[in-house]
């Protein structure tokens, strides 16, 4: 069910190198959990968080312009900060 609603929000656009590029981000994590007998959790095992980017294109090689490029560079932008996060959490484990 979630995963459905997931999919109906993807946002997708077309560039010259891509008729279906996604043009949007989305994050799932899913974890695994040992229950006690009143079906109350007693211990999270394990987690699995599962990333899909937005598709990085260089504006020369898409020939994007207008509204496309301004999204294609807040893309970039957006994928240059998760680079950031994820080199602090790198340095800070």
């Amino acid at each position: 069910r979630f995963l459905r609603t997931a999919r109906s929000r993807i946002q997708m656009g077309q560039t010259l190198c891509n008729a279906d590029s996604s043009r949007s981000h989305s994050a799932f994590t899913v974890s695994l959990c040992k229950a006690d007998g009143a079906c109350a959790i007693a211990e999270v095992l394990a987690k699995l968080t599962i990333c899909d980017l937005a598709g990085s294109e260089r504006a020369n090689r898409t020939q994007t312009s207008g509204p496309r490029l301004r999204e294609a560079s807040n893309i970039n932008q957006s994928l240059v900060v998760l680079g950031r996060c994820l080199e602090a959490l790198r340095w800070n484990q």
